[in-house]
C-alpha cells in the first residue's frame, strides 16, 4: 500500500545572459523576471500525464484550474474517460482522492516532504507560478549569467537552494520566461525541464518534465489547451464519500 501510495503522490506532484556590450534598454528590460503577474488571475488547462515509477508506465488525462496562486484543483482521467482521482490544494491544505480505490489522502502541503521521493522539491507555489510563466523566487534571487552573449535572450540563475541551481532563459522581446531549469548540484542533472507556449501577450507552461534519475522515475506534462482569466463560479473542493478509507501521511517512517 506504501508503494502505491508513493507512485500517487509521484503523478501528481504536481500533483537567460546579456554581455555588457548590449544596448542599455536590453539592460533595463533584463533587472525584471516576471512575478505575481497581475493580469493573470484564473488558469484553466486540459493535457496529458506521462509518468514512469519503479518500472511502471501510466498515461492519463488531465484537467486543472488554478485561481490566482492560491487554490488548485485538479481531475485525473483514465481510459473511457473514467475518472481516476481529484486533487485539491491551498497553500496550507491538501487533499487527493483516489477514486478507483476509494481512498483519501489529506493534510497540510508543508507536512509532505516529496522530496526525498523524486529529489525535486516542488512545491504548490513553485506549480502555480510556472503555470503563470513567473519565477519561483522573487527577481532579486537570480543573477544574469554575463558569459552568455545574446541580444533577445538573457539567463538568470539562482545557486540559493543546497540541492540544485535554477536556470530562466528571459526573452527580451516579449519579456517572458522562455524556459525553466533545476539541474543537481551534484553531478548535474537534469531534474526538472519546462518549456513554455505563447498565449497571446502571455508565455505559459506547455510541457513540464520531472526527472529522478536515481530512483529511474519520471514524469511528464504536456498542457494541450489553457485559457486565461475563466470565471470560476463553483468551488474547487469536491465532496469525499463518507466510506472512503483516510490515509495518514507518515510516509518517512
Amino acid at each position: 500500500m506504501k508503494a502505491g501510495w508513493i507512485y500517487l503522490l509521484f503523478l501528481i506532484t504536481l500533483i537567460a545572459s546579456c554581455s555588457s556590450s548590449v544596448e542599455q534598454k536590453h539592460q533595463i528590460r533584463s533587472a525584471k523576471l516576471p512575478f505575481n503577474e497581475l493580469n493573470i488571475q484564473n488558469i484553466s488547462l486540459k493535457g496529458d500525464i506521462t509518468s514512469s515509477y519503479d518500472g511502471a508506465t501510466f498515461s492519463a488525462k488531465l484537467k486543472a484550474k488554478l485561481a490566482w496562486i492560491d487554490s488548485l484543483q485538479m481531475t485525473v482521467i483514465g481510459p473511457f474517460g473514467l475518472p481516476l482521482g481529484n486533487v485539491f490544494a491551498k497553500k496550507d491544505r491538501f487533499v487527493f482522492y483516489n477514486t478507483m480505490q476509494n481512498e483519501v489522502l489529506s493534510g497540510n502541503p508543508e507536512e509532505i516532504d516529496l522530496s526525498y521521493l523524486i529529489n525535486v522539491s516542488l512545491t504548490f507555489e513553485d506549480f502555480a507560478h510556472f503555470l503563470r510563466n513567473e519565477s519561483p523566487e522573487k527577481p532579486d534571487n537570480y543573477e544574469v549569467d554575463e558569459s552568455r552573449k545574446s541580444n533577445n535572450e538573457v539567463l538568470y540563475k539562482n545557486f540559493n537552494n543546497q540541492d540544485y541551481v535554477e536556470y530562466i532563459l528571459f526573452s527580451l522581446d516579449n519579456n517572458t520566461i522562455k524556459q525553466y531549469q533545476r539541474k543537481l548540484k551534484d553531478g548535474g542533472s537534469l531534474i526538472l525541464n519546462i518549456l513554455f507556449m505563447d498565449h497571446g501577450s502571455d508565455n505559459l507552461a506547455r510541457k513540464i518534465i520531472i526527472d529522478s534519475p536515481e530512483n529511474n522515475a519520471s514524469i511528464t506534462l504536456d498542457l494541450e489547451k489553457v485559457e486565461i482569466n475563466e470565471l470560476f463560479t463553483e468551488p474547487f473542493s469536491f465532496p469525499v464519500p463518507q466510506n472512503a478509507k483516510k490515509l495518514i501521511i507518515d510516509l518517512m517512517d
